[in-house]
């Protein structure tokens, strides 16, 4: 198994540098049996799987706020679990480049591996359960939550300063009407525990923890220490 980290948030519009990492990279070269891409794009929206339609996906994205572009290439997660489908865009070279280098890659977008592992562990319980897990990325803060077996919100918030953060968690917390005291909360992403964003957080949120890693894998040493960082990527198996 082989894991790789490429990060698209650079001036470049065509991700030149990117291309010629992947390019590159003696791990990246070698054949795979299957390879999973996970893309944390901001521009994304899920709705029940009944109401989506290929033919109005525009004019869906566009209630979000999400305006396509002529380079655009929409694609879509289905989770039953959830009777939900994520629709989300990537830049039509991206995908053909991924296409290319990786022709059998299944692409996910990066709320779909944290959704269907939390409904997945509380598959059969009966109890009214609730859970939620963060997951951070550069300036955006997605909110994925869970209660009895059930997804109760998944959405994505730009903070551009630390205390946003915080203000933001507990305003959905409240709305929610989830005991922030009480509920398990669960942080992934590229973030670590001295980060000032987490430690304000945890004045509020007493079960705030990092992310664990999946069971299901034996990990090197390296991985494990940083373990919430990698999360993600380890459960996309799960959405095969």
């Amino acid at each position: 198994m082989a894991l790789t980290e490429v990060n698209l948030k650079e001036p470049d519009p065509n991700f030149a540098k990117q291309e010629e990492y992947i390019l590159n990279s003696q791990v990246l070269a070698k054949k795979f049996r299957k390879v999973f891409v996970c893309i944390d794009s901001p521009a994304y929206t899920m709705l029940p799987t009944s109401l989506y339609d290929d033919t109005r996906i525009g004019s869906i994205l566009a209630l979000n706020g999400i305006k396509l572009r002529n380079d655009d290439k929409v694609l879509r997660n289905n989770i039953e679990m959830a009777n939900s489908t994520t629709a989300f865009t990537i830049p039509n070279f991206l995908y053909f480049f991924l296409r290319t280098q990786f022709p059998n890659a299944d692409i996910f977008h990066g709320t779909t591996p944290i959704v269907s592992s939390m409904l997945m562990k509380r598959q059969g319980d009966r109890t009214n359960r609730k859970s939620v897990t963060l997951l951070m990325a550069n300036d955006n803060m997605t909110i994925v939550a869970t209660e009895n077996n059930e997804l109760k919100l998944c959405n994505t918030f730009y903070c551009r300063e630390v205390p946003d953060y915080t203000y933001m968690f507990l305003y959905v917390m409240e709305q929610l009407k989830f005991n922030v005291s009480e509920v398990p909360v669960s942080v992934s992403g590229n973030i670590y525990e001295s980060d000032k964003r987490l430690i304000m957080m945890r004045r509020f949120v007493p079960k705030l923890e990092m992310a664990a890693l999946p069971s299901f894998f034996d990990y090197a040493v390296q991985v494990a220490d940083r373990q919430h960082r990698f999360n993600t990527l380890f459960l996309l198996p799960l959405c095969a």
